[in-house]
């Protein structure tokens, strides 16, 4: 057992960036990726580091383009929209800027 943990086969941090990696891949946002960790009692601490600002951004834009295909055009949409980003989780900041400028596209 000693030697698969100082040969980092068995390593809680190296297993936290895996799940990390993988779940940014399915298209979820940090804070559901640090609710998956907690759940399993890993370490949390460095989701947000695992990633820079604009690739959260880019998983941001590639979790919506697989939704939705139409800027948000009035309170309704736009309120569908981010609630769909928060379940996935992103953080309302995030989602925020990213749908105004979706908006301001326009």
């Amino acid at each position: 057992m000693n030697a698969l943990i100082t040969e980092h086969f068995l390593d809680d941090v190296r297993l936290a960036e895996l799940l990390t990696q993988a779940k940014y891949r399915q298209g979820l946002g940090p804070e559901r990726i640090k609710r998956l960790l907690q759940s399993k009692a890993l370490c949390h601490d460095d989701v947000y580091s695992a990633f820079s600002e604009s690739e959260w951004r880019l998983g941001l834009g590639a979790t919506w383009s697989k939704r939705f295909t139409e800027k948000p055009k009035d309170n309704k949409s736009y309120t569908q929209q981010a609630r769909y980003l928060q379940y996935r989780g992103f953080s309302l900041e995030q989602i925020n800027r990213f749908l105004r400028e979706k908006h301001e596209q326009q």
